[in-house]
């Protein structure tokens, strides 16, 4: 991979009789903001843990830069960390936190004021310079933290859930800020969550983990639309799965039999007529209306069995004459609220193959 910061190389960790890191290969480009993305358990944070140096791997090789450093201790790989919990002195100002990493590597006080007032201004922080930890509110200790770690000028930064402590608005307004740092300073960031959203929202890489696997590493929109699993299709947003055989395959152009009914997808999966297949469509991708759409793939009939006013869209609960219930998402659909027996159009592209033997 081009202008790769960060690899990862046969990485095994093992606590007791448990691998809770199986084998993880990974490599990250510089400048990249790349999330470790997964439930909890699945193993992100004991792998952020390694990249910083709090564990060491049982197996494996970690090279940032071209350097080999799994050996080498956190204070010697210049990949601060940011914590959920801020850790944070309470005894110190905010000034003397953020100074605190270069104050103990004996930098000039002229160029820990220079860079301790740049990270403050950078996190919009500088009239806040002489409060205390006590004094300030959860968002404002999380930029300080962020702040403490910038200031280090790391080769690569690493957070792990930094903005979970935070209510739904603010933890969206310091993530938009974080992005726009982040971008600014073509810094290259490890981020840790568990948030699919806020992943979506942030990254330039996801990678997606489960039980200590790497499942899929992508861009937002492939880990979306394109998943290459059922668990990373079923873990990012919603979806509904079908399933069906293959009818018929020519090229990348598949047709899936659901119940005698065709749907059409693109796939470049090694997968012959006969087989069985599992069908993912998002809930938006699904139009609800009361009629038949003509130049639609597929056209089913169903009945509205639950929906729910959510503000930007009305999610339907739909259950189809073959008894399948499907989550069906309308945007911008005014005022109106649709009962009774109605159709679910379902486009040609909007349907993704996962095949899984």
């Amino acid at each position: 991979m081009e202008n790769v910061l960060v690899q990862l190389k046969n990485i095994n960790k093992l606590f007791g009789g448990n691998k809770v890191i199986d084998d993880v290969n990974l490599e990250m480009k510089k400048g990249d903001f790349v999330t470790f993305l997964g439930p909890s358990g699945c193993g992100k944070t004991t792998l952020l843990r390694m990249v910083a140096g709090f564990y060491e791997p049982d197996y494996g090789e970690i090279i940032i830069n071209g350097r080999n450093v799994e050996k080498l201790p956190p204070y010697k790989r210049n990949t601060p960390m940011v914590f959920q919990e801020y850790a944070l002195f309470p005894h110190m100002t905010v000034f003397d936190n953020v100074a605190y990493g270069l104050t103990i590597q004996k930098e000039n006080k002229k160029v820990i004021k220079e860079r301790v007032e740049k990270a403050l201004e950078l996190m919009q922080l500088a009239h806040l310079q002489d409060r205390y930890p006590n004094q300030m509110s959860g968002g404002q200790q999380q930029r300080v933290a962020i702040a403490r770690a910038l200031v280090m000028n790391p080769e690569v930064l690493l957070l792990d859930e930094p903005l979970s402590n935070l209510d739904a608005k603010l933890r969206e307004q310091v993530r938009v800020e974080l992005r726009l740092i982040q971008k600014k300073l073509e810094l290259t960031m490890i981020y840790v969550t568990h948030d699919q959203q806020e992943a979506l929202a942030m990254s330039d890489m996801i990678v997606v983990i489960n039980k200590g696997v790497i499942h899929q590493c992508g861009s937002p929109a492939d880990i979306y639309f394109r998943p290459k699993t059922k668990f990373v299709a079923d873990f990012i947003g919603t979806t509904n799965f079908v399933e069906g055989s293959v009818k018929n395959k020519e090229g990348s152009e598949v047709q899936i039999d659901y119940v005698g009914n065709v749907l059409n997808v693109i796939s470049d999966e090694p997968i012959k007529a006969g087989e069985k297949a599992i069908i993912s469509i998002r809930p938006e991708s699904i139009k609800i209306s009361k009629e038949v759409k003509v130049g639609t793939s597929i056209n089913l009939r169903g009945k509205i069995k639950h929906s729910m006013f959510l503000g930007e869209k009305v999610r339907y609960l739909v259950v189809d004459e073959y008894n399948k219930e499907w989550i069906v998402d309308s945007f911008d659909s005014g005022r109106e609220i649709l009962d009774g027996e109605v159709m679910l159009n379902i486009d040609k592209d909007k349907p993704h193959l996962i095949y899984e033997k």
